[in-house]
């Protein structure tokens, strides 16, 4: 049952933020301009859906820290989810794993660049192998509670891979290549130097896996009929989500292809620009 709305007179029948560098800066904290807007769309009954390239545990944290509860698309539309008070309550609508014969030949291709990725798993868990390449500053990011001590072959060969990724480091270190003989393989790609991490970072998903899928099985998971869609994004993985939106809105120093196709552009989040989208709903 959707709940009733206060007086906004809006066609939009749901919004899609990306988080990082849009939402909320790279401390995870909503500028205060940025939570009145979100409060005002959210007490008008519209619903609100993150999407971004965290990983669940990630999210989950950020949700924390900002005192935030909205459902989740994470690694980039490879999983959705609705957070509940333990994750035994959390409430999942959307997979789409690796098929375990691709996730090998992903696999042999960073080897082959010298890389050994991390693997982020349907359990939220992240497989990280003592040979794990990740820079020193995500690798700490990761507790006991999150990170298995294995191979990422081991979660391959299960076939529970949701996604592959190597962030935060040189540039020097083959990424080019790397990126280039992913794309070849067939498989969703995003290689992007890191504001968060430092350096550079290549995540990969299975072939068809963008943002712009995870909003789609949510709209089927709540019954939403063919919604007019408002999406926010400011990196190069939020470019499907704002080619499929009704309206997209880029931010303001964000990668060149997601601004290439917005239709707007708003200030970033430590400006609070996200309290732009009050003027397109």
């Amino acid at each position: 049952m959707t709940a009733p709305r206060s007086p906004i007179d809006s066609s939009i029948d749901l919004i899609v933020t990306d988080l990082d560098g849009t939402l909320w800066d790279h401390n995870t904290d909503v500028h205060p301009q940025n939570r009145a807007a979100l409060d005002t769309v959210v007490a008008a009954g519209i619903p609100v859906v993150a999407a971004t390239g965290r990983r669940k545990v990630s999210a989950l944290r950020g949700f924390a820290h900002a005192d935030l509860d909205l459902p989740a698309i994470v690694i980039n539309g490879a999983y959705g989810f609705v957070p509940g008070p333990t994750a035994a309550h959390e409430t999942e609508f959307h997979r789409h794993p690796f098929e375990v014969e691709l996730a090998l030949v992903v696999l042999e291709i960073y080897a082959d660049h010298g890389h050994v990725p991390l693997a982020h798993n349907i359990d939220g868990s992240t497989h990280v192998s003592e040979r794990a390449t990740t820079g020193p500053r995500h690798r700490s990011t990761f507790s006991a509670a999150d990170a298995v001590r294995a191979e990422p072959h081991d979660a391959a060969r299960d076939g529970t891979v949701l996604g592959f990724s190597v962030i935060g480091v040189a540039e020097s270190e083959g990424l080019p290549e790397l990126g280039a003989a992913l794309l070849d393989a067939g498989v969703n790609v995003d290689r992007y130097r890191d504001p968060l991490y430092g350096g550079w970072s290549v995540m990969v998903q299975a072939p068809g896996v963008s943002k712009w899928l995870g909003v789609q099985r949510y709209c089927e998971f709540v019954g939403l009929v063919e919604p007019t869609v408002l999406a926010i994004g400011d990196g190069g993985n939020d470019v499907e989500l704002l080619e499929g939106a009704d309206v997209s809105l880029g931010i303001e120093g964000g990668d060149d292809q997601a601004l290439e196709v917005a239709d707007h552009v708003i200030p970033p989040p430590t400006q609070g620009g996200w309290a732009a989208v009050l003027d397109y709903l």
